[in-house]
């Protein structure tokens, strides 16, 4: 497959591309800075660019067969702050993934991004009442990329996640869609994973699971 994959230089965005081009797949990483991978990779071309760069931006998409996104807001943006540059992002990522057919987009989110199949119970409206208390503009910002999402053509998953920061013990994960019992922590590896496998496999089209550590 042929996969472009926002945020490539994160700590998520990185485990991605590492597992993408283990898989074999040609990769298309997009940076905001030129150095992010020094050096030559096989089957890894770099796009630089920000998230508000419309043609670097259709550039990096263009001839894809899914796009990945490992994009999170910033946990450091002033309290005050109304900007939300991943919602925007998403934004011009989607419009450019319409206008060249590209119909598979694979992102990352938090509970905070609300899906129907949400019961009401506390594991699952807590992450949303902190973040929305301790993080208002990281809180706005991630919310922002449901609506853009679910306005759109396209098969989209949303592969949400809580606590990315736990220890990876195995490689074996969940996928909450709902139904049973979930937990809310996931290593970042365990979260690349179901990425990758969201986008090789075609699975949760326009829905927003939830992963987490087995």
């Amino acid at each position: 497959m042929r996969i472009t994959i926002f945020g490539a230089s994160g700590g998520i965005g990185r485990l991605v591309t590492k597992k993408a081009l283990e898989h074999g797949h040609q990769v298309t990483a997009y940076v905001r800075r030129a150095d992010a991978f020094p050096g030559t990779t096989a089957g890894l071309s770099v796009v630089v660019g920000n998230l508000d760069d419309k043609a670097q931006i259709e550039r990096a998409v263009t001839g894809a067969d899914a796009v990945i996104s490992a994009l999170g807001p910033s946990m450091a943006a002033p309290r005050k702050s109304t900007v939300t540059p991943v919602a925007d992002g998403h934004r011009l990522i989607v419009a450019a993934m319409e206008e060249q057919g590209v119909k598979r987009l694979v992102t990352l989110a938090t509970p905070s991004v609300k899906a129907k199949e949400d019961p009401k119970r506390l594991i699952i409206l807590m992450p949303a009442v902190m973040a929305k208390a301790l993080f208002p503009p990281a809180y706005r910002d991630i919310v922002g990329v449901g609506p853009v999402l679910e306005s759109s053509k396209l098969d989209w998953t949303v592969v949400r996640i809580v606590n990315p920061n736990a220890k990876h013990k195995s490689d074996y994960y969940g996928a909450w869609i709902g139904e049973g019992k979930v937990k809310m922590s996931v290593s970042r590896e365990n979260a690349a994973a179901c990425q990758l496998e969201c986008a090789e496999k075609g699975l949760y089209i326009r829905k927003m699971p939830v992963v987490f550590n087995l």
